[in-house]
């Protein structure tokens, strides 16, 4: 729903209206956290050094990507 004053998109989770630049860092941190689980179930992590430097990259991407692909107007 595009507001006419202020900071543009909301977004409606069990009703309740929040800001899009909320729900995308958080949507990035779930997919960081997922990815790097699986890397760890892998055997990946054995290889990735520095875990949360690592972590918080992946957050930013996956939160660039998702504002991006649903939030951009």
């Amino acid at each position: 729903m595009l507001t006419t004053l202020g900071c543009g998109f909301d977004t409606a989770i069990y009703g309740m209206y929040f800001p899009s630049w909320i729900v995308a860092p958080v949507v990035g941190a779930g997919l960081a956290a997922l990815s790097l689980s699986m890397a760890g179930r892998t055997r990946l992590g054995l290889y990735l050094p520095f875990g949360v430097v690592l972590f918080i990259a992946l957050s930013l991407i996956y939160a660039v990507v998702v504002w991006a692909l649903f939030f951009d107007a």
